[in-house]
This record gives C-alpha cells, structure tokens and sequence, in this order.
C-alpha cells in the first residue's frame, strides 16, 4: 500500500481534529489556511480537499453533522465549487454501483449530498457559466445510469429551472453540449413520466425549452408534452381553495397543540393570552358567534372527557376539570361583551350540553355510580353552569332547566371575586394570601381572579412584573449592609423566574415585554454558554479572577468581591467561570481535590 504523502496526511490530520473537537466552520476555515502555509498545493486542491473531507467525515452509511458544516463553508469562501463536491462523490462511489433505491434514500451519503446540491443552486449560490456547465457533464453518467431515480431528477430540475443556468445554455453552451445532455435526459425524463409526472413535466418542459434535444430525434418524438398548452401546467394557479370546514375536532385539535404537550398549554397556564384565542376563533368562525361558544364548549368538554378516557394522572385532569369550570366562562363574558353581536349564551350552552359524551358527563341521576370511571369528572356539567350564573352569562334559574334536574350545589356564598378588591385585601392582610392559594383548587369559577391577585401581589412584594422583567430592579431593591443575603434572596428570586419558565415551558416569544438587553432575558438567552477571555469586557474579566482566586486560593471570597460585582454579573459568569476552572484542571494547573474543595 502505497503512503500518503505528507502534506495530504497532514491536511487529513487537520481535518479529523476538525471532527473530533467539533470545530466551527470559522475555526475550520482558519485551521485550513494555517495548513496552506506548510503543505504543498496539490495536497489542498480543491479536489483533494473535498475528497478528503468525504473520507474523514464518512464511515459507511455514517455521516459526521459536522460535514455539511465544513462543506457549506468551503462553498462559500470559493475553495471548492459544486463540480468538485460531485465529482468526490463519484470518486467516493461509482453511480454504476448505486441502485436508485439507495440513491433515493433519505438516509444514504449520496442522497444526502445531492440533495445539499440541489439545496445550494436553489437558494442561488452557483452563478458561474462554467461550473454549471461542467457540473450538468459531470451529471450525465449519474443520469444514464439512474433514470429513475426522483432525487437526482430533482437535482436536474433545480439546476435547469435556475436563471443562471438560463444564461449558460442560451449564451454559452455549444449545440453538441445541447445534443448530448438532451440525449441523456431523455431517458429520465420518461422514466420519471410513470412515477412522478410533475418532475417529468417539469423536465421536459426545459428541454424543450432549452432546445436540448439530439439532432437525430425526430422532433417531439420522446416528448410527453409535445401539442400540450404549456400555460396549462400552471392550472393551479387559478383555483381557489375551499371554504375550510368547521369540524368538532377543529378546536379540540387546537386546544391540545398549542404547545404539544400531553396537557395543553392553554390550561396549563394560570394566565394565556386571551387576544391571541380570540383572534384564531375570529379568523375560524368569520363572525358565527353562536357556533363559535357551542363548539368552544363542546371542544373543553371532550378535552376532559378524553383525558378520563386515557386515564391520565389526577393532577392532569384537575387542571383540565379547572380550564372548563374557572376560566372557559371568564373567557366567554370577555370575549362576547367586546362583540356587541346580540347573542344567547344560554342557549348555546344548551346545545353544546346535547352533544357532549354522555357516558363522561352522567345526569345527576347516575353521578352515584361509582363503579364508573366518569366519578372524577362527572360534576363538571354542574359546576361549569354554576360558574357560568357566577360571571352571569346566564341566570342562576336556569341551571335546572339544562342540567334537567334540581342542582346539588349553590353559587360560593363569598360570591364572585374581583382581583382588585383581593389584593387590596393581601396588601393589608398578608395571611389571606395562604387562604386564597388553598382556595385555587376549588371548582367555584373564582380561580382566575385569585390567581390574578396573587400574581400582582407577589410582584409587588418582590417587585418582579408577571412577565418577569425587572430582575435587576429587585437587586436595588435588596440593598444591604452584608452582602450575602443580597446573594442569597437574589438567587431566590432568580429561582422562582427559573421555575416558572420552566413549568410552563415559556420561550422568548411568550415574553412580548421582555427587553432583549435586561438581565433576564440575557440570563436566559445565553447564561448556559460559556465565554472565552477575549469575548468578556474589563471589569468582567476582573470579576471572574476575583472568583476563581476566591474560590481556589487560600484567601476565600471576602466583602470585596461580593460588593464589586452585583449577583446578575455573578451568574452570567457562572459558566465562563465553570468552564475555566475545569481546562485549568485538565491542564493540571489545579487538582481536582482543589477544584471538588472550591466548587463545594
């Protein structure tokens, strides 16, 4: 076996350091040319390069994610063109033993990096007369050999339907260029033409339109567009989509996924953006109020209905049970009193009641089988009307008239709460805040305005707004004498904000209000990252050396470090700091019996 010479194994040794430390295609493209000093041309050329990064980054059918990567940016640099990258995969596997079916496979190196070709002329990257020429030769053989193959028909489709292309075939290409490719697509175009008639269509229609056809073919022979209007193939075009169709499953669907979770966002959450609601049922029903309220009824129950169906955990159904009975008729009362459309809740919620599962929802009569599964859900008809006489969608009269029987509870004898007078009432008692969380559980309608209360009360306390962006103003708010209980209740605030992010799964879009430079949102942007020595300021690269000093010299962390830097730089830092510590171990520069004792 015949040895690579140096510079070729110089650059493979540079490229599986690449892929072993997951380089960046920026410390990628800087590796390269710090090699281009040292190694000879010919081991750098483009084609040797591309063939080398294939070797490197491909074992058998496995492909590094990192390749794409290095590719991408070989590409856009202009080391490397698409017809180098081809002809590679030709090298690295002769199209004459590929099989279409591995070819159109979505999990095969060639499939993979045709489809990163075709990706590329789509987006517009390849504009040269010359590589798209060459790069349509290089294409032939993989054309005759593989006709049928819907991928690399996809790949000749883009490259001839792109304007540059255009500009190549009509201005530069020679009529034996023309002949020769026209004789190898033909085949595939007839190929195609009984599995996949559109890409055929597509194909054909460029070469006709190019003229790329072998002068010895009579004309129109082995076109299957021939005599066809081609302003038809673009039929679709002028037909209009239907009305969409209003389904029982439309809301129960969107209900469920919002955020694709087993229990759905929309009653996983104390608080939801009612507009947000609103906005998608007005776009739905275009103004059908009546059907609007049934069917949003309807939709909660069977939410309820199937999660006892699955016999999802108590906690699950709770929430759901309280989605239907607490904040479904607030949301009604405010979302019919801004339509000013004349409406009767009363008996749209009759409707709805006639269509919900009967066996989930008993009569009062049947509630006392308790053999049935339905016993943990089957007072919500009861408890969802009373909810509803509370918010006064319908009189407290009529809920014998739809239940059909005498009700066997009564509206909360506190009646219906307002936020404002609740958290007057914790402002000035702050035990009632202890009544009213044990009170969250009840089924009574008055959830939704307790948690309310308890949302602006603990923002004021603590001086955290809901939509948790004044972290920094509760650190001027915990200024202190000792610095460590400023830490300590900085930490716990930092916690809570954590936590709710997390137990709701809030991402940067449900957090409208938060500004993208206050600590917060850059805690939860990129606290998780660490930085390099370059990338910190001054004074933060005074502060983490304050830290790693304290934490691993005999000194320890005294006043002054804690009083110069403020904990939200502390926590930025916390991942910068982690991170050097542990390269400061591995380059022995601290044990590990140094590192356990300082991070402890």
């Amino acid at each position: 076996m015949d040895q690579q010479p140096p510079a070729e194994m110089a650059c493979r040794t540079m490229l599986k350091k690449c892929y072993l430390q997951r380089a960046s295609s920026s410390d990628f493209l800087k590796m390269l040319l710090q090699l281009e000093a040292n190694a000879r041309p010919v081991a750098l050329a483009p084609l040797n390069l591309t063939r080398a990064l294939l070797d490197v980054g491909v074992s058998g059918q496995m492909v590094d994610p990192r390749l794409p990567i290095y590719l991408e940016g070989l590409l856009d640099t202009n080391r490397i063109d698409i017809v180098h990258l081809l002809v590679a995969i030709t090298q690295f596997a002769d199209p004459s033993h590929l099989d279409s079916t591995s070819l159109d496979a979505a999990d095969t190196l060639q499939s993979r990096l045709l489809r990163f070709i075709t990706k590329r002329i789509a987006n517009g990257t390849v504009d040269s007369d010359t590589v798209l020429l060459t790069f349509l030769s290089e294409l032939r053989p993989w054309m005759s050999q593989h006709p049928e193959s819907a991928t690399l028909g996809l790949l000749v489709s883009t490259t001839l339907s792109s304007p540059a292309t255009q500009h190549a075939i009509t201005g530069v290409a020679s009529r034996k260029f023309k002949a020769s490719f026209g004789r190898d697509l033909t085949p595939l175009i007839s190929s195609l033409s009984s599995s996949n008639i559109q890409l055929a269509s597509a194909l054909s229609y460029y070469q006709k339109q190019y003229d790329l056809q072998d002068g010895d073919v009579v004309d129109g022979s082995l076109n299957i567009l021939n005599g066809v209007d081609m302003a038809a193939l673009s039929f679709q075009d002028t037909v209009m989509d239907n009305e969409p169709v209003i389904t029982r499953a439309g809301l129960y669907v969107y209900l469920n996924a919002m955020d694709g979770t087993d229990t759905p966002q929309i009653t996983d959450r104390p608080l939801f953006d009612d507009m947000t609601v609103m906005n998608f049922l007005n776009a739905r029903y275009k103004g059908n109020l009546p059907v609007l309220v049934t069917d949003l009824i309807v939709a909660a129950f069977d939410i309820l209905a199937n999660a006892m169906y699955r016999t999802e955990p108590q906690r699950t159904i709770n929430i759901l049970r309280s989605f239907l009975v607490n904040k479904l008729p607030a949301f009604l009362g405010n979302y019919t009193a801004i339509t000013f459309a004349p409406l009767s809740i009363e008996t749209c919620i009759g409707q709805a009641l006639l269509r919900i599962d009967p066996h989930a929802f008993p009569s009062l009569s049947q509630m006392f089988d308790f053999s049935s599964k339905s016993s943990s859900v089957s007072e919500a008809r009861q408890e969802f009307l009373f909810s509803c006489a509370l918010h006064r969608l319908i009189p407290e009269g009529s809920i014998e008239v739809l239940l059909g029987d005498v009700p066997m509870q009564s509206l909360p004898a506190s009646g219906r709460y307002m936020k404002a007078d609740l958290v007057s009432e914790c402002t000035s008692n702050p035990a009632k805040i202890e009544d009213l969380i044990g009170e969250l559980e009840n089924m009574e309608g008055n959830a939704g305005e307790i948690a309310g209360a308890l949302f602006e009360t603990i923002g004021k306390a603590t001086k955290i707004k809901v939509h948790l962006t004044n972290v920094p103003a509760t650190y001027m708010l915990m200024c202190a004498v000792e610095n460590q209980p400023v830490y300590d209740e900085f930490g716990s605030v930092l916690l809570l904000v954590s936590t709710i992010k997390h137990r709701f799964k809030l991402q940067p879009s449900d957090l409208n209000g938060l500004d993208p430079d206050s600590f917060t949102s850059r805690y939860f942007r990129s606290a998780s990252e660490s930085r390099t020595i370059e990338q910190l300021s001054e004074h933060e690269s005074d502060l983490l050396g304050g830290w790693i000093r304290g934490l691993f010299e005999a000194e320890g962390i005294n006043d002054e470090l804690m009083s110069t830097c403020k904990p939200a730089e502390f926590h930025l830092l916390i991942a910068t700091l982690f991170d050097q510590s542990i390269k400061a171990c591995q380059s022995r520069i601290l044990t590990m019996e140094t590192l356990k004792g300082g991070f402890e």
